[in-house]
């Protein structure tokens, strides 16, 4: 899969297990190699590169070094209990663009129960994967279709509403 990576600028590492923030963009990251300062990467399709592993394919998220000197990661253990956080990573550049359009706010609680949903479930398996690569190149243009239209935008509110109480019950309660 060819993909540029792109640096977040906002993102946290949440432990799964205690729920505290293991790193993130505020934490000063280094890396093991050369000390040079090192970050959470995502993907944008195009410009060639390509993932380091195939774990790092399948979680869509890889921390590495800011410098390229070869070092990257896609677990992080949780300083405060230890378990590993892989695959967990909140970053500001995934977003649900046609349920954002729809609830008018990106921190809506039912925009942030489908991100949780993509993050924990979709993004774990290689169907999954593929799903969100496409939805990424075509959500855009479908949220800007329903943009000025308020009957498209309200009846897909009903259908996410709808789809809200087939999710696992712990996404439901916005945290």
């Amino acid at each position: 899969m060819d993909v540029t990576l792109v640096r977040a600028k906002e993102w946290q590492a949440v432990c799964p297990k205690c729920e505290k923030i293991a790193a993130s963009h505020e934490s000063d990251m280094r890396c093991p190699n050369c000390n040079s300062t090192a970050g959470l990467y995502i993907p944008v399709l195009g410009g060639g590169q390509h993932w380091q592993s195939e774990q790092a394919e399948s979680s869509w998220h890889q921390i590495k070094c800011d410098k390229d000197c070869g070092w990257y990661s896609t677990q992080l253990d949780c300083p405060s209990c230890g378990s590993t956080i892989q695959g967990k990573f909140l970053e500001d550049l995934r977003k649900c663009f046609v349920a954002t359009t729809c609830f008018g706010d990106s921190q809506h609680p039912i925009v942030k129960a489908f991100r949780r949903y993509r993050d924990q479930y979709i993004a774990n398996s290689v169907y999954g994967a593929e799903f969100i690569n496409w939805y990424y190149r075509k959500g855009p243009a479908y949220a800007e279709l329903i943009e000025h239209r308020p009957v498209a935008k309200w009846c897909i509110r009903q259908v996410l509403k709808l789809a809200l109480l087939f999710l696992p019950k712990e996404l439901r309660t916005d945290r």
